[in-house]
């Protein structure tokens, strides 16, 4: 879970999965992106910034998803993956 928060520090996390597979998630304040992926299709990182309540990133080679939603119910947008 990263919190989404307009003037938060921008930073990266690396998620790795079982096979040694990475993505490069990328926080910036109150959106977030896949920066870099070592799957095939780029399909990820191509999609650009998510910070909308609802929108997801996915990367299927990989099975992850990232999607914004609200912690508390409000339409304010937070990010759980």
């Amino acid at each position: 879970t990263f919190p989404l928060v307009a003037g938060n520090k921008n930073y990266t996390y690396t998620y790795e999965d079982a096979h040694g597979d990475y993505n490069l998630i990328e926080i910036d304040g109150d959106k977030i992106r896949i920066k870099e992926a070592d799957c095939d299709d780029q399909t990820c990182g191509r999609r650009g910034w998510a910070s909308k309540n609802g929108e997801t990133i996915v990367c299927l080679p990989h099975k992850l998803v990232i999607e914004v939603r609200s912690t508390d119910g409000s339409e304010e947008d937070s990010l759980i993956y």
